[in-house]
């Protein structure tokens, strides 16, 4: 029986994830190394395993399994200190995750906010989220419904 290869360098935390999951599951693999300080992972070889050219990737056979970007979420630890309409990590998150439907944001030090300041904010992210992708949504509920009615 052949094993599954896991392309990855050590360095990267899913390949870790990956790791512990098969050894706790007794799952025998080939550690394939591809190093993430080289670039390997853009190179054609390694796009041939995973067009996204991202790590870990996995193949048993003919079955390959790597994350794709849209399978990302994207998680934001926040002081309830700051304003969260401003903060750089939002901005970031926002780059890759337009809709912000893969963005989490986890508050964190709420006692250290002023009264009523924290639910201010998140109303403010709340209303933010809600103008983003609320056109994206009634799009796809039209969509949806010319599917239906046609």
């Amino acid at each position: 029986m052949l094993k599954v290869k896991v392309y990855a360098d050590r360095m990267s935390q899913p390949f870790r994830a990956v790791l512990i999951f098969c050894k706790v599951n007794g799952i025998e693999f080939n550690e394939i190394k591809v190093e993430i300080s080289k670039r390997q992972q853009l190179s054609p070889e390694f796009a041939a395993i995973n067009p996204f050219k991202k790590l870990p990737a996995i193949v048993d056979g003919r079955f390959k399994q790597f994350e794709r970007p849209e399978e990302s979420i994207i998680l934001n630890a926040l002081s309830a200190t700051v304003d969260f309409t401003t903060c750089e990590s939002i901005r970031m998150s926002q780059s890759v995750d337009k809709t912000g439907l893969r963005t989490l944001a986890v508050v964190t030090k709420a006692d250290k906010s002023p009264e009523g300041l924290l639910e201010k904010r998140l109303v403010q992210v709340q209303g933010m989220i809600i103008s983003k992708t609320l056109p994206e949504i009634v799009k796809k509920i039209n969509e949806k419904l010319t599917y239906k009615l046609t």
